[in-house]
């Protein structure tokens, strides 16, 4: 049957909380072009034509993956595409997907970069103790007159 709304509801909740877990954790990830994996009529149809859909999607991070090799789906088993899944030759009702990948060396800050950078992190807390310190004096010295 139909999803219910409160269903339909919960769906777009954990879609919005996947949609930005990349952004809030700063991870760009690239998504392995699997192609169709599902063959069915469309929803609702009682006849085909048979509709494809990537039901199932594989994510990597290109700054430290590159993808190698991948399974072909259904641009591979014509027959599944045609007559729909599950079939004589594939007994799910969407296909496997799969990738291989190579390790990629992430990027490095040159030496020098490196060492401008800490100098700044440095000078950085340097600048909040001086604060923090001072805005503890601060403090103290109401908490006596009051």
């Amino acid at each position: 049957g139909m999803p219910t709304a409160a269903q339909l509801s919960a769906w777009e909740e954990l879609r919005a909380v996947a949609t930005g877990c990349a952004s809030a954790h700063r991870v760009r990830l690239a998504r392995v072009p699997t192609g169709g994996t599902r063959a069915a009529y469309a929803h609702g149809a009682r006849e085909g034509p048979c509709a494809e859909w990537a039901l199932d999607h594989i994510f990597y991070t290109p700054r430290t993956l590159q993808l190698a090799e991948r399974w072909a789906t259904l641009e591979a088993d014509p027959e599944s595409a045609a007559t729909g899944l599950p079939s004589l030759s594939c007994p799910s009702d969407h296909l496997p997907v799969a990738a291989t990948f190579a390790p990629v060396e992430p990027p490095r800050l040159a030496e020098d970069r490196a060492a401008a950078l800490q100098a700044d992190v440095d000078a950085l807390q340097a600048r909040q103790a001086e604060a923090r310190a001072a805005l503890a004096a601060t403090i103290a010295a109401e908490e006596r007159e009051v």
